[in-house]
């Protein structure tokens, strides 16, 4: 073979982008194993439609990156065509996969595959057939499906699917390596290459109880109709973990069966995002038993300044490391560790109430001039880019008592001082810039006194969006970013047009970033993502293509001027 099966997936992947729509297929689930630990699904054709929203299409598409298409030569346009008439089908939600294995004797496995629907098997035959890099002894027909392989990658497919596969293994017998000389030793591919085409046949023969098929919450996370699925479960830190000596009771039993399902969708002036963790029954008990309760908004309401950057707000109940160490039955270790320095988990995990409020504004690049002395006792003076900012971190104590054993343990370190009404950061570390407070009340950590005092001042409240503040309240976690904000703040000192360009581009579409989560309901927690755009009556999807188009456009004009200096000289 001359070519390698690394530049069809190329040939895929454009010819993926210029599909047009098609009715969507059902879900090829049955080739999936239950164990993968991702699977990604995208619908092309639901992407099609916002593109055209936007009146966009893929032939305007083709004509705006000509250029890029153009790279490809003749023969590779041809087979670009022919792959479109093989029978592989373009329209049908699109599969991506991921199988990650491991033991202490064969090492750890990651298989990546993508899968599409094939329409007609004869087609598809007739065109690898055609192909002038695979020779007649190259293509295996087994029982259940035919296969090509070289190096990596493997293409695989039956009467209903088509896989591209790609593997990684680190393998103690078959890795790269060196000798006690120092010499390099070859791996055996040959064993990889088995390896692989064994991984990809039990795709084909999978029983439905041990396919993807058979977990209900794959199949329901269908009925949102949505423009892409992801699907992903703990299966692969088992397999990693079986690659190494660790061994903790009960661990498999807290691993097995907690799936997570995403949905995210392209809407007028958003991107949205919507996820739900289902937990296994071990795993279930110890969240119900150990709640948390809501995130404090106080901070970022309260921060001291109109120009809030974002933050981030999370609230739980600590103890649930305490739990998840007692049902592994390894508590007694962590207890052995911290006895010898007159402390026990629950002065750990009871210190803090479980409530971490993070806020940070008024980001900005700034260019100083710096003085810089020389070694003959002179100085010279140039100039410096900065960012500044403002930052303050906030964790309520929980147990008092035992929040006071773990600060005077950091005091006879050396870490902290005592005062009179709390703990400052010792003056070791004070020279790092950042201010550091603690009493039986709060743990603050800020980039400037002046800025936490004038939050407890209490006398003004920031500029974030009651909208936000809002969808905030009530969760156990929050997070919110506003991308506006942060750009506008590092315009200020850069001279460069071009980077100056790019960045008011991605400005005049982005405005800002929200994420929730809701607290555990007994069988699931679920959690929200929202990327809003400045657009708010255009698809998000259409704005984004645009955007990047208007990034291309500034990156080769950027280089034309580039080329016109270096004639001029």
């Amino acid at each position: 073979m001359n070519k390698k099966i690394s530049h069809i997936l190329f040939i895929v992947a454009v010819t993926i982008i210029i599909s047009s729509c098609g009715k969507k297929a059902p879900k090829e689930a049955k080739y999936i194993p239950k164990d993968a630990s991702a699977v990604l699904v995208i619908n092309p054709k639901s992407l099609d439609d916002k593109l055209k929203s936007g009146n966009l299409t893929v032939d305007s598409l083709m004509n705006r990156y000509k250029d890029v298409f153009n790279e490809l030569t003749t023969e590779d346009k041809i087979k670009l065509e022919e792959l479109k008439n093989s029978g592989v089908s373009f329209e049908d939600n699109i599969y991506l996969f991921v199988t990650q294995k491991g033991s202490l004797n064969n090492g750890t496995s990651s298989i990546t595959n993508l899968m599409l629907n094939l329409k007609d098997e004869a087609k598809f035959d007739k065109f690898i057939k055609e192909q002038k890099e695979f020779k007649a002894e190259d293509l295996v027909k087994e029982k259940d499906f035919s296969y090509l392989s070289e190096n990596n990658f493997a293409l695989a497919w039956n009467k209903d699917v088509v896989i591209l596969s790609y593997a990684y293994f680190s393998n103690p017998t078959t890795a790269e390596s060196f000798d006690s000389s120092g010499f390099y030793i070859e791996p055996d591919k040959t064993k990889l290459k088995e390896k692989h085409k064994n991984e990809i046949a039990s795709y084909f023969s999978l029983k439905e109880k041990e396919s993807i098929a058979s977990v209900s919450y794959f199949n329901d996370m269908f009925k949102s109709k949505s423009d892409g699925y992801l699907f992903s479960s703990t299966a692969s830190a088992l397999g990693y973990l079986s690659a190494t000596p660790l061994n903790i009771p009960k661990l498999q039993e807290l691993l097995q069966d907690n799936y997570s399902v995403f949905t995210f969708s392209f809407e007028k002036g958003q991107v949205v995002m919507s996820s739900t963790t289902y937990t296994n029954p071990m795993l279930s008990s110890i969240l119900k038993k150990y709640s948390g309760s809501k995130v404090n908004t106080h901070l970022i309401q309260y921060f001291p300044t109109q120009n809030l950057n974002g933050g981030v707000l999370i609230s739980f109940n600590p103890e649930i490391f305490d739990g998840i160490l007692k049902e592994l039955e390894i508590k007694g270790m962590l207890e052995g560790f911290l006895t010898q320095v007159g402390l026990t988990s629950s002065d750990v995990f009871k210190a803090l109430k479980g409530e971490f409020n993070i806020a940070f504004a008024d980001f900005a690049l700034e260019t100083k001039e710096v003085t810089t002395p020389n070694y003959d006792g002179t100085t010279y003076k140039s100039t410096k880019t900065e960012p500044s900012y403002k930052l303050i971190v906030t964790a309520p104590v929980g147990d008092k008592v035992a929040f006071a054993k773990l600060m005077n343990l950091g005091v006879s370190n050396g870490y902290f001082e005592k005062t009179a009404t709390g703990y400052k950061i010792s003056e070791l570390f004070a020279s790092a810039g950042f201010y550091f407070y603690a009493d039986d009340k709060t743990l603050v950590f800020s980039n400037g006194e002046d800025v936490y005092n004038a939050y407890v001042a209490n006398k003004t409240k920031s500029n974030i969006n009651s909208k936000i503040l809002s969808e905030m309240e009530g969760k156990s976690m929050a997070a919110y970013i506003d991308f506006n904000s942060i750009l506008n703040g590092t315009t200020k000192s850069l001279k460069d047009t071009a980077v100056l360009n790019a960045i008011n581009t991605v400005n005049a579409t982005f405005k800002n970033f929200i994420s929730t989560s809701e607290g555990f309901s007994g069988k699931s927690f679920s959690s929200k993502v929202e990327v809003n755009l400045v657009n708010e009556k255009e698809n998000s999807l259409v704005s984004i293509v645009n955007m990047i188009d208007g990034l291309i456009k500034i990156i080769k004009e950027d280089r034309n001027n580039s080329k016109e200096e270096v004639s001029d000289l």
